[in-house]
């Protein structure tokens, strides 16, 4: 596993330095400690008070606005928040660890947050790889939370098998929810998807790592593995994601299918994709998307694609190298009506930029092709050309 970025370097440091949100008037927020030696206290884990040894008996103890501060230390069990405004603190960043039972029902998630204003801050999560264990579905589930938040979390697995029977298939699954917040945190050798959102409105995703790594595995039977997906319903943005798979990847670790897709109409902005088989898929009408600022190195097959009736996206300073077919690539008779300006796009194996559509656009295309997209193999030739 490599190192944190340096981007992620600061919110490691201050991840437990957090705003507590007001109690309503009327009401006197708690703080409930949590310690695997069952003391703590007011004077922080050193205490002497009696303090539980259990992650989900402080929650479940809890009122609205309540703060549960976790020790370092690792705590076995699935924990699940039904009550609003709970935040759950790991007093250093990254020391408290959440591990998954050996008894893990198949396709559960490990932390649930299922009410509004929740906040899980700083904490690893870890899936078992080896038996006896289960597969977890999502590492974090968030359903019907509005503005819950994830802070610097960390998912991963535990044993050497990522791929087997057990391990986790989602790190972060995002469900039926308003105005969620992830910042920071690493996303680890899940087998589906790194981040998953469904209708979710105006989410934000930002300074996260996403890494597909499973060193040593086999490249999986299945298909549609992905790093971050918009599902159709969400609108949103994402800013600063790292996506990115080992350097032997589709040769002795496996190839991520899709860095980013987009059912939706969100921005995605300033991240980075590396060495995917397609870097950033938008498919399905919906898909009224941003694509700005971004870069793209070393897809094995298609940097940016366009597909399935996409229409209304803006494609723009994306800089693009290496693809190992296509640079930006336009596919679909009705994709049309979509805007692509001031690429850097070089390097591609067939061509830089490639639109099959036709219509009043640049170059009888269905699309309108800036002239400063830089691009020196495109087709129809003139569409994206070299500065």
């Amino acid at each position: 596993m490599r190192r944190p970025t340096a981007l992620l370097s600061g919110l490691l440091l201050t991840a437990s330095l957090v705003a507590v949100a007001a109690a309503p008037a009327g009401a006197v927020a708690k703080t409930r400690w949590v310690d695997d030696d069952g003391r703590a206290g007011p004077l922080g884990c050193k205490g002497t008070v009696a303090a539980a040894k259990s992650i989900q008996r402080a929650v479940d103890r809890s009122a609205p606005g309540d703060i549960v501060k976790v020790c370092p230390g690792t705590y076995v069990g699935r924990v699940k928040v039904t009550t609003k405004r709970v935040q759950l603190v790991a007093v250093k960043a990254l020391k408290a660890t959440i591990k998954a039972p050996t008894s893990m029902p198949d396709g559960n998630p490990l932390v649930e947050l299922n009410a509004s204003g929740t906040r899980l801050n700083g904490f690893r999560l870890q899936a078992l790889t080896a038996e006896p264990c289960g597969r977890v579905g999502s590492m974090v589930s968030v359903f019907q939370a509005n503005n819950a938040q994830l802070d610097t979390v960390r998912t991963e697995t535990l044993g050497g098998d990522s791929l087997g029977g057990c391990g986790y298939v989602t790190g972060i699954s995002l469900f039926d929810s308003t105005g969620v917040t992830i910042s920071g945190g690493i996303v680890s050798n899940f087998q589906g998807s790194g981040i998953n959102i469904s209708d979710v409105q105006q989410f934000q995703v930002s300074d996260v790592q996403i890494a597909y790594e499973h060193a040593g595995q086999a490249q999986p039977s299945d298909t549609g593995h992905v790093g971050l997906i918009a599902q159709t319903g969400s609108t949103g943005t994402v800013r600063r994601v790292e996506i990115s798979t080992l350097g032997t990847a589709g040769s002795t670790s496996p190839l991520l299918d899709e860095g980013i897709t987009v059912r939706s109409a969100v921005s995605i902005l300033d991240s980075t994709v590396g060495r995917t088989s397609l870097g950033i898929a938008l498919i399905t009408e919906d898909a009224v998307a941003t694509i700005d600022g971004n870069t793209i190195t070393d897809s094995k097959s298609r940097a940016i694609q366009l597909s399935a009736d996409v229409s209304g996206a803006t494609i723009a300073h994306n800089t693009i190298t290496g693809a190992d077919e296509y640079g930006i690539h336009v596919s679909g008779g009705l994709t049309v009506g979509n805007t692509f300006t001031a690429n850097n796009v070089s390097g591609s194996g067939a061509n830089d930029c490639f639109d099959s559509t036709s219509g009043s656009g640049t170059q009888n295309t269905g699309n309108t092709w800036a002239s400063s997209n830089h691009g020196p193999s495109d087709f129809p030739d003139g569409i994206c050309p070299a500065a």
